[in-house]
């Protein structure tokens, strides 16, 4: 009969389709989240400016404090890999495996120690093979404080709010490479300057002075033309703080001040239980009956006075 199917035909033609659905679109990258309508970071700006940094276009003093929300979803994510071969074998459809994995987004440099930065880049996986850098931090779920004095930064802060991690770290890297291009070019500049102004000067050992690779070309500005650099040095005036996800209870802070006090009662305690103190009072109380503190203080007393009334001596006294 035209449109009517057996029911067993038809449940077998559901799983061979939704097996071959599965092993076409694997494996399928799940990601939840994304589209939250709650706020994840807040900023707040100071700007004050003179009249006299006015007239003399002096950079306005600013101050800008932000606080960020990194959730789950934007640090991880959930690859499902379908089972379609074993869904043949065992004549059924078998559910995906889940896989979480971290998407390892490095911090920017204002985040980072001192070792993880190598030349103005940020160490990380796959960076132009950077094996040198060192204790690489990575964004985590959790909450971080930026502040800055910089009012570079804060306008590039504005232009960062747009951007998710991913596309942060875009940005991050196009500047680190942008950065080193024109440093070498600079360098190379810097270096043909040298080479056509002193071509007759030498250095102490005989060779031409020429500035250092790892010398930074502002160094020879002054005598060289200044040096141009594509960004503002923001990472200097800033700070990336991540707020610990867990403190400790109040007892560990309330026990390392009173630990002073409470081994010093110790010791008192234990020099009572001892009979140390009792002791220790017997010999005072037997030291004071026989008047030997009270002959000790006369003698002090009378002394003081004989070198009050007969005023100073002779050196030989």
């Amino acid at each position: 009969m035209v449109g009517v199917m057996e029911p067993r035909k038809s449940a077998e033609r559901a799983q061979t389709t939704s097996a071959t659905w599965l092993s076409t679109f694997t494996p399928i990258r799940i990601t939840t989240g994304r589209y939250l309508s709650k706020t994840d970071e807040h900023c707040f700006s100071w700007f004050t400016q003179t009249a006299r940094g006015r007239y003399d276009s002096q950079e306005p003093w600013c101050r800008t404090f932000c606080i960020r929300r990194v959730f789950k979803h934007e640090v991880k994510a959930v690859m499902a890999q379908s089972r379609a071969n074993e869904a043949s074998t065992s004549g059924g459809l078998q559910p995906p495996t889940v896989q979480t994995y971290d998407l390892k987004f490095p911090l920017p440099p204002e985040g980072q120690p001192e070792g993880a930065v190598v030349d103005g880049i940020v160490g990380g996986p796959n960076v132009d093979g950077r094996p040198s850098a060192r204790d690489v931090r990575f964004w985590e779920e959790g909450w971080y404080i930026w502040m800055s004095r910089s009012r570079w930064a804060t306008q590039e802060k504005m232009d960062l709010m747009l951007l998710d991690l991913e596309r942060q770290t875009k940005w991050m890297r196009a500047k680190e490479f942008d950065q080193r291009a024109w440093f070498e070019s600079e360098v190379r500049r810097v270096r043909e300057n040298v080479r056509r102004t002193n071509d007759s000067a030498e250095g102490v050992d005989g060779s031409p002075v020429v500035p250092h690779p790892g010398t930074a070309p502002h160094d020879y500005q002054d005598h060289y033309g200044p040096a141009r650099h594509p960004y503002p040095n923001i990472a200097m005036e800033s700070h990336l703080i991540r707020i610990p996800s867990s403190l400790p209870s109040m007892d560990v802070y309330v026990r390392r001040i009173f630990s002073p006090t409470e081994h010093l009662l110790s010791i008192v305690r234990d020099s009572i239980e001892s009979g140390a103190q009792r002791d220790l009072m017997i010999r005072m109380w037997d030291t004071t009956k026989s008047g030997a503190p009270f002959v000790l203080a006369k003698n002090v007393i009378q002394r003081c006075w004989d070198a009050f009334t007969r005023g100073p001596g002779s050196d030989e006294e």
